[in-house]
């Protein structure tokens, strides 16, 4: 994490984050917590916060702070299905700067692009 509470600096493509601690409190005021550990560099970064909304099945919004940082962030989570269909409209706010947006970004995809992965493997009709 760099010294002005931004995010953890951008990790290589070719590593794979493991999650190493998961709290999760779910509701109004709960805590959530993940703690993620970079196994090539074996470095920990971890942060939390508290729920802020949870509206099933249409919303979840938490504050997000990294540990040892000072920019409290946003994350919201909007869920719309139609004809069987859901979209997530997936909105994290607050970051710091534009390194830590790219950060952030490309973390986010990694994120998205492994659960649609693993949905895809469970998914019966594929």
């Amino acid at each position: 994490m760099d010294q002005r509470g931004g995010a953890p600096p951008l990790v290589p493509r070719r590593a794979r984050l493991e999650t190493t601690e998961a709290e999760v409190d779910l509701r109004v005021g709960g805590v959530v917590r993940v703690v993620m550990r970079d196994p090539h560099k074996d470095v920990e970064h971890g942060g939390g916060g508290h729920y802020t909304e949870i509206d099933p099945p249409t919303r979840l919004a938490f504050t997000w702070i990294w540990d040892g940082g000072t920019t409290r962030q946003l994350i919201e989570l909007d869920f719309e299905e139609s004809h069987g269909i859901t979209t997530v409209r997936f909105t994290h706010s607050g970051l710091l700067n534009e390194e830590a947006m790219r950060s952030h970004n490309y973390g986010w995809n990694r994120a998205f692009d492994n659960l649609e992965r693993t949905l895809q493997a469970t998914d019966p009709k594929r």
